[in-house]
């Protein structure tokens, strides 16, 4: 009997959300990523991700990156890509710092751009946001 996939949900915002400075407002992120200009997402729970990775690597499962079709959690979601191999690095914050796996100091200019942002839209979407241990889920071969 062949084995069952599992399929974890990336969910990709469309717009801007309701706490961020420009709320509402187009991300062009699906575009971006399509396009190889958003090379990475950066995901809350880092030790659930790295475990979900290690699976799609090895073939146990896929990531279906998808956004909603309207309004988040009422309208279908739509699959824009899956994803069969991807690769995840470890990223914090310390105060206006950032690294990744906690030695390798990162320029948050180069976080923000690689991420389909600026770097005032990165503070802006992280604002009160737990300073902890993040999940950095890598769409192309591009690591730091």
């Amino acid at each position: 009997m062949p084995k069952k996939i599992k399929t974890y949900v990336l969910i990709i915002s469309k717009n801007f959300p309701a706490h961020h400075d420009k709320a509402g407002t187009p991300t062009n992120f699906i575009p971006n990523i399509l396009n190889k200009k958003k090379l990475h997402t950066i995901r809350n729970n880092y030790p659930l991700w790295k475990k979900r990775i290690e699976a799609v690597n090895r073939g146990e499962a896929i990531i279906s990156l998808r956004i909603w079709n309207g309004k988040p959690y009422v309208d279908k979601q739509i699959e824009i890509l899956k994803i069969h191999n991807a690769q995840i690095q470890q990223l914090n914050f310390y105060y206006d710092e950032a690294w990744i796996n906690e030695t390798q100091p990162i320029d948050k200019v180069r976080l923000a751009i690689n991420d389909g942002l600026t770097l005032p839209d990165l503070k802006s979407w992280f604002k009160g946001y737990p300073k902890n241990t993040l999940g950095l889920i890598h769409f192309t071969n591009f690591r730091y």
